[in-house]
This record gives structure tokens, C-alpha cells and sequence, in this order.
């Protein structure tokens, strides 16, 4: 950055002494406002260059500004002073963050991250086998292996077909017998018919006049 380039940044000595020069104009702050806008900036400065300094062991020299304004209407000298500045702040942390290898974990913040392509095939392979599924025992089998580690929004984005109900029923499948068991099958029930002799004489039985006038009897005592 040249001399003689103007820095189009506000200090906070600026920003307060833009505020009092228009302290006649009717949109201009308050005095009292503008003082607490100006203290709140120089405590946020002040705490930033402690925190660099400490971090940096002193080899951060101190930041003199903030930037006010939107950052496409800087100058290009500005624009490469701040760049720089913040550069060095990131490293710097980075470092304090992972001792000698800042780079590489600016790099693995920066890489966008990838899917596990195992993972991925094994979560498809699950899909396409619940939807060719016509058993309902086997569709709640496969839905539990992926039902506890996606969010239902997502399992309808990867099964269009699935309802609410089943995606509660795979969970409580996954929480009460684990992920991708067998469901249990239900014991078949049994009705036997009673025997009609057996029927018509208890038919007999409970309509009887007798039997009904006994209950009266019963209940009135």
C-alpha cells in the first residue's frame, strides 16, 4: 500500500467526529449516542487486538481500523490492506489451533466434504431393495438400517412413497430390536366355534325371565 493512497475505512476516531460534525443536521444521532456507538467500537477494537496480541505472542501488530462501509466500494489499496490483515488474524488462529500446520487445516476447512462412497452404495442398495419389496416385514427390516440417521425429510427425499407411519414403525423396530433385524412375526390366532348345543342353552340361560328377575332381586338388596 503506497503514501499517498487515501484508506476509505473509518476509524472509530472518525466515525465519532463524522457524528459531531453534523450534530446540527435533524438525521444525525444523538451526542449521547453517538459517544455510546463510539465507546462500543473502540471496546470491540481494543478486544480484538488483545485477543491477536495474546495469541500471537506479540507479533501481531495491532489493527488501527474497522471497516464501515460495504467492501466492493473500497479502493484496491484498502481492499489489499484488509485482505492481508485478515489473512494474517485466520493464520493465526489456525495456528494457535493446530501448532505447525495452520495450512493444512485451512485446506480441510476449505475442501468441501466428500460422501463416503461405501456409505453412499450401501444407502442406495437399501433404497432400491425397499422399493422392490412387496413384504411389509422386510420393507420395516430395511427402512430401520437408515431410519435413525436421516431425518424423515430426508428419507422422503430418497423414498417418495413413504409415509409417516412407517418411518415411526422402522425407528421403534431399530430402538427395540436394533437396526436391521428380523421383525418378529406375530403367533397366529386361533377361534374356535362353540358348540351350537352349548350356545342355545346359554342363549336360553340369560334370556330366561327367571334369570333377569333374580338380577333384579340382587341389585335391589
Amino acid at each position: 500500500m503506497s503514501n499517498g493512497d487515501p484508506v476509505e475505512v473509518f476509524s472509530d476516531e472518525e466515525s465519532l467526529g463524522n457524528f459531531q460534525s453534523c450534530s446540527q443536521s435533524s438525521s444525525c444521532q444523538p451526542d449521547s449516542q453517538s459517544s455510546s456507538w463510539s465507546e462500543e467500537n473502540n471496546n470491540t477494537l481494543e478486544n480484538f487486538n488483545a485477543a491477536v496480541t495474546l495469541l500471537g505472542h506479540g507479533r501481531f501488530s495491532p489493527l488501527k481500523f474497522r471497516v464501515h462501509q460495504n467492501l466492493e466500494n473500497l479502493k484496491p489499496s484498502t481492499k489489499r490492506l484488509i485482505k492481508r490483515k485478515a489473512t494474517e488474524t485466520v493464520h493465526l488462529v489456525l495456528e494457535s489451533m493446530a501448532p505447525g500446520q495452520g495450512n493444512k487445516l485451512l485446506q480441510l476447512i476449505q475442501d468441501p466434504v466428500q460422501p463416503d462412497s461405501t456409505c453412499s452404495n450401501l444407502e442406495q442398495l437399501i433404497v432400491n431393495l425397499y422399493s422392490e419389496s412387496t413384504d411389509k416385514h422386510v420393507k420395516k427390516q430395511l427402512l430401520s438400517m437408515i431410519a435413525s440417521s436421516h431425518s424423515k425429510k430426508q428419507l422422503q427425499q430418497l423414498i417418495p412413497s413413504i409415509t409417516m407411519h412407517a418411518i415411526n414403525e422402522a425407528r421403534k423396530h431399530a430402538m427395540e430390536h436394533s437396526a436391521g433385524a428380523e421383525v418378529p412375526k406375530q403367533k397366529p390366532a386361533f377361534h374356535s366355534k362353540m358348540d351350537l348345543m352349548k350356545l342355545d342353552h346359554a342363549l336360553d340361560f340369560i334370556f330366561n325371565p327367571a334369570f333377569h328377575q333374580a338380577c333384579i332381586i340382587l341389585n335391589v338388596n
